[in-house]
């Protein structure tokens, strides 16, 4: 999914790619419980946090500088 976004990288800061090294392992290492993962990464902040909802969510990935919050599959 990070591909998707990877041609607007190249518009944007290196920034990406530091919030993308701390997204991907946890990604990497999911062992599934529930339908859904939730992220929301900001290196420069120190900020990370992640849930997994019992809810169906669409695979997607995003970088912007607001949170992106969008109805369920």
């Amino acid at each position: 999914m990070l591909r998707s976004i990877e041609a607007d990288w190249k518009n944007r800061s290196y920034r990406i790619f530091r919030d993308a090294d701390r997204a991907q392992p946890v990604c990497f290492r999911l062992e599934p419980r529930a339908k859904g993962l939730i992220l929301f990464c900001d290196d420069s902040e120190n900020f990370f946090w992640s849930r997994e909802i019992k809810a169906p969510v669409r695979n997607i990935a995003r970088w912007t500088n607001t949170p992106y919050l969008g109805s369920a599959a």
